[in-house]
């Protein structure tokens, strides 16, 4: 239960930063973006807690017993969606494309 609060925190949070940045486009223009910032840790910390959380549980468990579950690769495949996602936000601008 705890790791699917922190899974709805983080879609929240997701989208938050996709209105206030490609919706709003409140930022553009500017050479400080407080708010973009602000939004983007606030994605990183969004991620990192559920990883954690998994990660502990599958260290827990052990590997193999947590990988004998369909929604623990469904967990797997979306926390490293979010740290990818994380990633590629905050390599490039991001309205590169």
């Amino acid at each position: 239960m705890v790791g699917f609060v922190f899974h709805l925190i983080y879609m929240g949070i997701l989208t938050a930063y996709t209105y206030y940045i490609y919706v709003l486009d409140i930022e553009a223009g500017q050479k400080e973006q407080p708010r973009r910032r602000a939004l983007e840790l606030a994605l990183i910390f969004g991620i990192v807690f559920p990883a954690l959380y998994d990660w502990i549980q599958a260290y827990q468990v052990g590997l193999r017993a947590y990988l004998s579950s369909l929604s623990n690769y469904i967990d797997t495949i979306y926390i490293w969606g979010g740290i990818i996602n994380v990633i590629l936000q905050n390599a490039s601008s991001s309205q590169a494309f």
